[in-house]
């Protein structure tokens, strides 16, 4: 829900759980792309000035 852009007080309350730690702990993981562009998000406020790197992604998704 958190990468649709729900908050986790939303999460909590449609699991039905009355604490947060238990939303957080059991049901909150990283998702790799969300990752990446924190990541590149960060990079860009702290390095405006340096260029992308030129390098493909390392791990292209197959095109169907």
């Amino acid at each position: 829900m958190g990468e649709l852009g729900e908050s986790i007080k939303t999460a909590q309350a449609i699991l039905g759980h009355s604490d947060l730690e238990t939303t957080l702990n059991t049901y909150v993981h990283a998702i790799p792309d969300s990752q990446r562009r924190a990541v590149e998000r960060v990079a860009g406020v702290l390095f405006p000035d340096v260029p992308k790197s030129e390098f493909p992604d390392e791990n292209p998704k197959p095109v169907n």
